[in-house]
C-alpha cells in the first residue's frame, strides 16, 4: 500500500506541474478566436477521461489484476503523445524566426508559392512597399486567413521588420500556416537605410 500511495503522490506532484504549461502550449498553440473552444474541447475529452479512464481501469482490474490495468493506462498515455506528435510536428521542432531577403527571393525564383503580405497602415504602405507584396493591416490579419492556403510560404513584412511583421507571423501559425517575418523587412528588401 504505502509503494502505491507513493506513486500515486509522485503521479499527482507530476500532474500538478505538468498541467499549467499544457494549458499554455495549448493556448500559444491556437489562435486567440479559437482559444477558448479548444480549451474547452480539451477539458471535455480530459475529464471524460476521468470518468470512462477509471470505470476501464476498475474492470480491467477486477478482471486480470491491477498490474494489467496500470499497464493499460500507461499505454494509452504513450499512444495520446505520439499522436500529439504526429499531428502537431511543427510545434516540436524549433524553427528560424525570420526568414532572410536572399532565401524569399530563391524561393520565389523557383517559383515556390509565395505571398508577401505587408501589415503597416495603408499609408506606410502607399508611402513605399516590396513590389510583390499584398497589404493587409496587422489589425486584419486575423479576419482574412479564411483567404490562405496551407501550401503557400507567407512572408510577413513590417518597416524593419520584427515589430508587427513578428506578430503578423504567429498569428498565422497558429492556425497551422507555415509563416516568418522578413528578417530587416520591407526597408531590408529595399536596400533603405535607417
Amino acid at each position: 500500500f504505502m509503494i502505491l500511495a507513493v506513486i500515486s503522490a509522485i503521479l499527482g506532484i507530476g500532474t500538478a506541474m505538468v498541467y499549467p504549461t499544457f494549458l499554455a502550449a495549448i493556448a500559444q498553440a491556437t489562435h486567440p478566436d479559437q482559444r477558448a473552444e479548444s480549451l474547452g474541447t480539451f477539458r471535455l475529452w480530459r475529464d471524460l477521461g476521468y470518468a470512462i479512464g477509471a470505470i476501464i481501469s476498475g474492470v480491467i482490474a477486477d478482471l486480470f489484476g491491477i498490474e494489467y490495468a496500470i499497464a493499460l493506462i500507461g499505454f494509452i498515455t504513450i499512444l495520446s503523445s505520439l499522436i500529439i506528435y504526429i499531428r502537431m510536428p511543427a510545434k516540436t521542432q524549433p524553427s528560424k524566426e525570420c526568414i532572410e531577403v536572399a532565401q524569399v527571393k530563391q524561393a520565389m525564383s523557383r517559383q515556390e508559392h509565395v505571398q508577401i503580405i505587408d501589415v503597416r497602415t495603408h499609408e506606410e504602405y502607399e508611402k513605399y512597399h516590396i513590389p510583390e507584396a499584398i497589404h493587409i493591416s496587422l489589425s486584419e490579419l486575423g479576419n482574412n486567413i479564411k483567404n490562405f492556403s496551407t501550401g503557400t510560404l507567407y512572408v510577413i513584412v513590417c518597416g524593419t521588420g520584427g515589430g508587427r511583421s513578428s506578430e503578423g507571423a504567429k498569428i498565422l501559425k497558429s492556425v497551422g500556416l507555415h509563416a516568418h517575418w522578413l528578417c530587416g523587412g520591407t526597408n531590408s528588401w529595399l536596400g533603405i537605410r535607417n
